[in-house]
């Protein structure tokens, strides 16, 4: 039995329960705030598609990577969000001015790596909790 198509599966409940989570924001927080509590939820969200899911995922990225000897990007198309949440805190005076989508592509892959940590360290690894700690310490760098 293919596990792929349970990881479509997965992948599109991912996104469909990001998306809610992403409108259902309050938007009178700190954009700080905002950004760590997606990168927590999208820490949990990935925790809830188990780890063997992920852990075929990302050999599926190695072993395509290796074949076509190209890069791939395992981002699950976060940056977007992360984009949007830093230009608001630049519009209210909460972060300097900086480049959001270089931004949004770094706190993007803080998640891919722990994803991949938490896939070696499996069941011994707090995901969600190095998740919020180096994302709030990278966007502390950005406070005005």
């Amino acid at each position: 039995m293919s596990i792929l198509p349970e990881i479509r599966k997965q992948y599109s409940t991912h996104n469909q329960n990001k998306r809610k989570h992403r409108n259902n924001l309050d938007r009178s927080l700190p954009a700080a705030d905002l950004i760590v509590d997606i990168a927590c939820y999208i820490s949990d969200l990935t925790q809830s598609a188990g780890i063997d899911i992920m852990r075929t995922v990302y050999r599926i990225f190695i072993e395509r990577s290796q074949a076509s000897n190209t890069t791939s990007q395992v981002c699950f198309n976060m940056p977007d969000i992360f984009t949007n949440l830093y230009n608001l805190g630049v519009s209210r005076g909460e972060f300097k001015p900086a480049n959001a989508d270089e931004i949004a592509m770094n706190i993007t892959t803080i998640l891919v790596g722990l994803t991949y940590e938490w896939c070696l360290y499996h069941p011994n690894y707090s995901f969600t909790e190095r998740a919020r700690k180096l994302v709030a310490e990278y966007m502390n760098g950005f406070k005005i």
